[in-house]
């Protein structure tokens, strides 16, 4: 790739955001002209003898990350990530899936009652028609917040044969 004579490498997000800190930044999900597919961008300021020499940074595509965690789900369980503003980034269901065409924002969704607090479990009936378990994760060093997605049979079954052993225990004496 060549850039234009125009292009201005100062003027990125993820330039402007890396050269002034210590820090890795990472910038939201946007569309890459040169692939077509979103991606995120990690960069850091590279600092060689005390000097600012520039930015280093690597572009980390949407498809990927889905990828990775489609090999995660298990049976009824999934989990999924927004950015900041909530538009979300990742999910199972093409429907919510970031795409070129497709920008949903969590807010606009069945999963809007699990965004209340930061770090909170709700009970929704999501995209499948079943009732589910959304536990919300939300890290103070990431701009990203992840919401695991657990089927609610599963996470409160040990709950009810904890209270069933205990009706038949006081049954028993």
């Amino acid at each position: 790739w060549t850039p234009d004579p125009d292009f201005d490498v100062a003027a990125r997000e993820w330039y402007s955001n890396a050269i002034d800190n210590d820090d890795i930044y990472i910038t939201s999900p946007y569309l890459d002209e040169q692939t077509g597919g979103y991606c995120i961008t990690f960069s850091k300021r590279v600092v060689i003898n005390g000097q600012t020499i520039g930015v280093f940074g690597i572009d980390f595509y949407m498809d990927q990350l889905t990828s990775i965690l489609a090999e995660s789900y298990h049976d009824k369980d999934y989990a999924f990530i927004t950015d900041a503003s909530g538009i979300i980034i990742t999910h199972p269901s093409k429907e919510y899936q970031l795409g070129s065409d497709v920008q949903i924002n969590i807010k606009d969704t069945k999963y809007n009652k699990c965004t209340n607090g930061k770090n909170t479990v709700s009970t929704i009936v999501d995209y499948q028609k079943k009732a589910k378990t959304v536990t919300r994760v939300v890290s103070e060093d990431s701009p990203f917040t992840v919401f695991m997605v657990k089927d609610w049979f599963q996470s409160y079954l040990s709950f009810f044969i904890t209270i069933l052993l205990l009706i038949a225990i006081l049954v028993a004496c």
